[in-house]
């Protein structure tokens, strides 16, 4: 295997196909361990892609194990443990900010745009990928890859707060399943709007549309669901 920690890994194995086996090369994702503590005490093992990892639990300690108001903060890094405890609450964001909108036509193009994206799913089929998008800008802010979905979420929360950007004026778009996990883990971000092209729960959507989340599912090339949108930030028509 390759040594480098945050490389895709090509190993040696055997495969089955056409009535024979064949010695090959696969590649596949390295997993990875990491330790959050949380005050000094061992709160959560995540098993993640070893890269980025200080978003990953920033992300993790502000949506899992802070209180409304706080944000955490990266005390020290110890090899794969990582020791955060409790900041002072963002103060400089604007709370008024208006919510995104999007038209149909619009909420297509940023998942084409999202899935046209070179990522390391192309080469293992093991990754989930999820993405900050910015519809005043038309544009992906950033975008992230892990093994686990509810990872991406935490390494977009990580990157908001490392980066200091309002959330609550963007879009989550998703690969993944839109689960009732994944729904909770969005609004606690500050997500208006989930935009998965996968499916959804009967759960997903009795919590999203609890929390006034608007939630967008089976998007594909040329068509999507809405599931909730209880603020109609899902434009119908030129005069929404």
């Amino acid at each position: 295997m390759s040594s480098a920690a945050h490389a895709l890994e090509n190993i040696a194995c055997w495969q089955y196909r056409q009535e024979d086996w064949h010695s090959i090369q696969d590649t596949i994702a390295p997993e990875q361990e990491v330790s959050l503590y949380w005050h000094d005490q061992l709160a959560a093992a995540l098993l993640a892609f070893p890269s980025g990892l200080s978003s990953l639990c920033l992300g993790h300690a502000w949506l899992e194990l802070c209180r409304p108001g706080e944000t955490p903060g990266l005390d020290a890094q110890q090899g794969e443990s990582f020791y955060l405890s409790v900041r002072n609450a963002r103060k400089d964001l604007d709370l008024h900010a208006p919510e995104p909108q999007l038209t149909p036509e619009a909420t297509l193009a940023l998942r084409n745009d999202f899935m046209r994206r070179p990522g390391k799913w192309d080469h293992t089929g093991c990754f989930h990928r999820a993405g900050v998008y910015d519809p005043q800008e038309h544009r992906f802010l950033t975008t992230t890859e892990d093994i686990g979905r509810h990872n991406c979420l935490d390494r977009l929360a990580g990157w908001s707060l490392t980066e200091n950007v309002n959330l609550r004026t963007t879009v989550l778009m998703v690969t993944a399943r839109a689960t009732a996990s994944l729904v909770e883990k969005a609004v606690r971000a500050g997500f208006p709007i989930l935009v998965s092209q996968s499916a959804v729960t009967t759960l997903a959507v009795d919590k999203a549309q609890q929390a006034g989340l608007t939630l967008v599912g089976f998007v594909r090339e040329h068509r999507l669901t809405v599931f909730t949108d209880p603020h109609h930030r899902i434009l119908r028509d030129a005069g929404s």
